[in-house]
């Protein structure tokens, strides 16, 4: 009845199933279904040929899969051709096989995905850092932006820490040799697509990765005197976190500014000037910051 919405806001309706939406709402941009009960991705895939659709909000509804099944794990899909921002809170999701998924959308560059099963399976900057690297396409998570910076960090990243696996299911640093099994290709997608970009991970790299995270915590403070209202947050962090994903763990946590963003740390043990970290690249182990030390952040 309506040929020309644009807008439309369908929420806290007990809406369990959807049906085919071809030849309807083609001039939809924004669409919310919030607050339902939608549990079949099967049906959010009738969305999926509206034309226009750029926005769509699945936030509390019970869905604990995503999959296009019309290509393969490389491609890109058919469906919502036009969708730029993705917001699916609080539903059941769990497997990184779905994150794995959205990657075969042609335009989604916005995605919030928090409080979702999934979100357990790593401390959150891991979260935030394997979604980067498995999304291609990213520029916003969770309504923080993605510089080049933190995307080349969770790329490389990315490499090291399934490194071993890959070389495990016949991966190779000699272009030639370099033959993964069909099984971690599934499973990683992009890891070959990220070799080609950065390189191949040596053994060395990717062995450190490997060992327990828990083995290698530190209790640090981050201090901002500039964020009068938090002033000091305790974290506790692994050795081998770098400093680009610290930089953005401290543009959450105070709403820095990237662009302008400066960290430096002190040692409870050395008297002195703060030590800049001014390499991104660089894990906090090669800063030796340990338990009790102050990482400074300004703008």
């Amino acid at each position: 009845m309506m040929k020309n919405l644009e807008s439309l806001s369908f929420c806290f309706n007990s809406l369990s199933s959807l049906h085919d939406s071809t030849g309807y709402l083609n001039h939809l941009r924004s669409l919310a279904i919030e607050n339902n009960n939608i549990s079949r991705w099967k049906d959010v895939l009738y969305l999926g040929h509206l034309p226009r659709l750029e926005t769509l909000s699945l936030n509390e509804n019970q869905i604990d899969s995503i999959e296009f099944p019309d290509v393969d794990v490389e491609e890109k899909t058919s469906f919502f051709p036009k969708l730029k921002t993705l917001y699916i809170l609080r539903n059941k999701i769990s497997q990184w096989s779905s994150v794995n998924e959205l990657n075969k959308l042609k335009s989604l560059c916005d995605v919030m995905m928090l409080f979702n099963p999934i979100n357990d399976t790593h401390t959150p900057e891991t979260v935030r850092q394997l979604m980067i690297a498995k999304i291609c396409t990213l520029t916003l998570l969770s309504r923080t932006e993605i510089l080049p910076e933190e995307r080349k960090g969770s790329e490389i990243d990315y490499l090291k820490r399934f490194g071993e696996k890959w070389r495990e299911s016949g991966g190779s640093q000699k272009e030639e040799e370099n033959n993964p099994s069909p099984e971690f290709i599934n499973e990683h997608p992009r890891y070959l697509e990220l070799i080609k970009k950065w390189g191949a991970p040596e053994d060395s790299e990717f062995k450190q990765i490997s060992s327990k995270l828990k083995d290698n915590l530190i209790f640090v403070k981050i201090a901002c005197p500039q964020n009068t209202a938090k002033g000091v947050v305790e974290k506790k962090l692994p050795q081998s976190m770098t400093v680009q994903k610290v930089r953005a763990l401290v543009q959450r946590l105070f709403q820095a500014d990237a662009s302008t963003l400066q960290l430096s740390y002190s040692s409870q043990k050395m008297e002195g000037p703060n030590v800049e970290m001014d390499n991104d690249l660089r894990q906090l182990s090669y800063y030796s910051i340990e338990s009790g030390d102050t990482i400074y952040a300004k703008w």
